[in-house]
């Protein structure tokens, strides 16, 4: 008589007889994922694994807040003289881990000579679409930039919930054409929101988180903070709706940075106003430096079980704040023994199967980027 495979308990549930419960210290990731490997796809939902034509390896991925997934890379290791033609520029590109999204973009570059595939993330296609409406006229609308360019096939996404139906200027259309990203960014600026899009191929816009949901445990890595002002006074020229020119003024000292906000269109004085403090805010207030490097070991949930580095990533390009244990806070007039940060940047290595963390602010920025994402430029 054959012996039972499977060993049962009254009220208990039923497990196989060589595989014990889960350890408390196992990944989530591992339970859900299934112990899988992550792997590309090309082509959408009905395209290829590229798995199947050739060994995939070197797998990087790199995602932003705000902005969601930024870039994806890995190696293909493919014959001299094979060039498959569904791994090419602009073809649809995904990264699934146990048949969910983690990354989701397009080829942006092959180099054959190495068989290195780069992709970038539907985010960035914002940045060369152009904010029109459905009829073909300029828009300061995020809504009605965002779903023109997704019915004129401009822009591979959905956009589940507003972000907003106002427009941006004093009236709708613009003196020239913005792209979408530039028209997003200075509506998430002035109005103290974040836009990305999720893994899901979502747009949607949110807020800094202000609790951690992950923790790094002491011994995991070290943070400073650089105190750098790039100004003390931010001085800007804008237009009124007569046509008229103004200057007004955020901060003050002898270091002065001049912006000119003219390409905002019409502007009040406490909207300009409003944008010169924050771009003084962010340019002044220093920033991190560095980030640090962690295993799936060293960052845990808040309950001690430990985080698969894919699902870090997925969390990091909706807004994810980690909280530094054993790390005292260098930030000038803080005195908590630990530190809890906003991820900027989260770059995960598939193989070492590691996660490169990178605080908000320490991505680096200059000035005129700045000034740039709140529509203005540096006065020259």
């Amino acid at each position: 008589m054959a012996s039972p495979s499977l060993v049962t308990f009254p009220g208990a549930d039923v497990f196989p007889e060589a595989a014990p419960p889960p350890q408390p210290w196992r990944s989530a990731g591992d339970y859900r994922a299934g112990g899988s490997s992550p792997q590309v796809r090309v082509g959408g939902s009905k395209g290829l694994w590229l798995s199947t034509l050739a060994p995939v390896g070197d797998i990087e991925v790199d995602v932003r807040w705000p902005l969601g997934g930024y870039e994806l890379s890995f190696s293909v290791l493919l014959g001299a003289r094979r060039r498959p033609a569904v791994i090419a520029k602009g073809a649809p590109c995904d990264l699934l881990l146990g048949g969910r999204v983690v990354f989701p973009g397009r080829i942006s570059e092959v180099d054959w000579s190495e068989g290195k595939v780069t992709a970038t993330g539907l985010c960035r296609d914002a940045e060369t679409t152009a904010a029109l409406t459905a009829g073909g006229t300029t828009t300061s609308t995020p809504n009605v930039a965002i779903d023109a360019a997704i019915s004129r096939g401009a822009w591979a996404v959905t956009r589940p919930a507003s972000l907003s139906s106002a427009a941006m200027a004093s009236v709708d259309e613009t003196d020239h054409v913005n792209y979408v990203a530039q028209l997003l960014d200075m509506w998430a600026n002035d109005n103290g929101k974040r836009w990305y899009v999720d893994s899901d191929k979502a747009v949607r816009a949110g807020v800094d988180p202000t609790t951690p949901e992950l923790y790094l445990l002491p011994g995991a890595g070290e943070l400073s903070w650089a105190t750098e002002k790039e100004a003390t006074r931010v001085i800007g020229r804008w237009m009124d709706a007569s046509g008229v020119f103004h200057t007004s003024f955020a901060g003050s000292g002898s270091q002065e940075q001049i912006v000119d906000l003219t390409d905002r269109g019409v502007l009040n004085g406490a909207q300009a106003v409003s944008i010169l403090n924050q771009i003084l805010a962010r340019s002044s207030s220093g920033s991190w430096a560095g980030g640090v490097t962690v295993s799936a070991d060293q960052l845990v949930t808040v309950g001690g079980l430990r985080m698969d580095p894919s699902r870090v990533v997925r969390m990091a390009q909706r807004g994810l704040m980690v909280r530094l244990l054993g790390h005292r806070d260098p930030r000038p007039g803080r005195f908590s023994l630990t530190t809890d940060v906003v991820i900027g940047q989260a770059v995960w290595n598939v193989s070492g199967r590691t996660v490169a963390l990178t605080p908000m602010g320490s991505v680096a920025r200059d000035f005129a980027s700045i000034v740039e994402s709140f529509g203005g430029s540096v006065a020259s």
